[in-house]
């Protein structure tokens, strides 16, 4: 049996996904180069995929690796064998150059599972009541709704992700995967035009008892209100519910991040911060290359092979992620989760 065959059996046996989901999984998002799986006797018992998504970082495009379907066959459980699949899914990554990975817990018990694996808790989102306006939206602005991919649409979509700040990006082949994801879920992305230029974009997902907004951009308040009239003209009797970015007043806990390339990242941060000086003495249980004295000073991070004089702080991969990224509020959205 091919490895991809068995992957998706094993999905089937361990999450309760429709057979709708799964097959739109296989079919447009999983491939081998990004499998990893651990077998016994010719078969797969334990697997995840790592997939590829760019994060910017302070002019920066980061390489990211994300873990999606991380499982194992219920009678090789609590034996170890998820610890030593995403440790071979590290040193991997780090063979790459790819500066992190990220994932999504599936139970609210695995973030604590997964910080004992690197991880730190870095992703937080905030939810908003969306109001609809009263009135008929601008005349100006022609709304459509569409699960089908435009370039146009997802070039506009692009140029406004890039413009945040570390946050997680999506390529073309990654929006058609949402495209498919929406469709599934007989949702939508809501498009503003005027006069067929693009001004605006809201992705709706229909759930059960109100509809989630997880992605908007607009270019005018106008574009943004026609937006919330026609979502909540489709849904009349829904709450609107807008999923952005975290704020001081309402932060709800996400996603996590595992640095896998301490040296590149600390460049990185240290180019962008180049007033921090810091003595670092990192320890990482599983990528023994980060297991270094790093020195930021000026805009650059040393290795240091013999510790100079100085205070150096101890500190784990974990922690290391928590100090880096949570000041920076880093954003994740769209990963069908």
């Amino acid at each position: 049996m091919e490895m991809k065959e068995q992957i998706k059996e094993l999905w089937e046996r361990c999450f309760a996904d429709s057979q709708d989901f799964i097959n739109m999984y296989f079919d447009l998002r999983y491939s081998d180069d990004i499998n990893i799986a651990i077998t016994r006797d010719g078969k797969a018992i334990s697997a995840l995929q790592m997939i590829p998504y760019p994060m910017t970082f302070f002019g920066k495009m980061w390489q990211t690796g994300y873990v999606s379907g991380a499982c194992t066959l219920p009678e090789y459980r609590a034996k170890g064998i998820m610890r030593q699949l995403l440790t071979n899914a590290y040193r991997e990554l780090y063979a790459k150059g790819v500066e992190l990975t990220t994932l999504i817990p599936a139970e609210p018990w695995l973030f604590n599972y997964y910080q004992s694996m690197g991880y730190a808790a870095v992703f937080d989102y905030s939810k908003q009541i969306i109001s609809s306006t009263p009135n008929e939206a601008s005349t100006n602005i022609v709304i459509e709704k569409s699960s089908q991919f435009d370039e146009a649409v997802y070039n506009y979509f692009d140029k406004h992700q890039q413009n945040r700040n570390c946050a997680i990006q999506h390529s073309a082949e990654d929006f058609k995967v949402i495209l498919a994801d929406l469709a599934l879920a007989k949702s939508g992305i809501y498009i503003a035009k005027n006069e067929n230029n693009i001004v605006g974009l809201a992705v709706a997902y229909n759930r059960d008892s109100f509809v989630e907004i997880n992605e908007w951009m607009y270019e005018s308040e106008a574009s943004k209100e026609a937006l919330i009239h026609s979502i909540a003209t489709d849904f009349p009797n829904k709450e609107l519910v807008l999923y952005t970015r975290a704020n001081q007043t309402d932060a709800n806990l996400l996603g996590m991040a595992r640095i896998v390339h301490a040296e590149k990242v600390l460049s990185d941060y240290a180019k962008a911060f180049p007033q921090k000086e810091w003595l670092i003495h990192l320890t990482d249980e599983h990528i023994p290359q980060n297991n270094q004295y790093f020195h930021l000073s000026k805009g650059a991070c040393t290795i240091i092979d013999s510790p100079i004089d100085g205070d150096y702080q101890p500190m784990d991969i974990s922690t290391l992620c928590q100090e880096l990224l949570t000041p920076l509020v880093p954003y994740m959205n769209l990963m069908l989760n």
